[in-house]
């Protein structure tokens, strides 16, 4: 299994097997990651990886405690990088 085969499945609207898609996980520079809740043993993680020059893909999937068990169950999907301005709260100097 390579990259580019990765990459070919996804540009084909192809579904990936739950090894591409923890392949997808481990080899792709993951440049967003948002947990959502805690199941059980699992945390439900939310990457977006970067898969070529703005290409983006978004993966939804459970994150084991022991990295044995990490499931990968549903497919990635295309998203773009998109700027938006954000409010923040930052601690008072009084």
């Amino acid at each position: 299994m390579s990259k580019q085969e990765i990459i070919s499945k996804l540009a084909n609207n192809e579904d990936l097997t739950e090894e591409e898609i923890e392949f997808m996980v481990e080899e792709f520079k993951e440049v967003h990651r948002e947990l959502t809740e805690v199941i059980r043993s699992h945390i439900c993680v939310t990457s977006v990886f970067e898969v070529g020059d703005n290409l983006y893909y978004e993966v939804p999937w459970l994150e084991s405690y022991t990295d044995a068990d990490n499931q990968f169950d549903e497919q990635p999907y295309r998203v773009e990088k998109e700027t938006k301005p954000v409010e923040v709260f930052v601690r008072c100097e009084n």
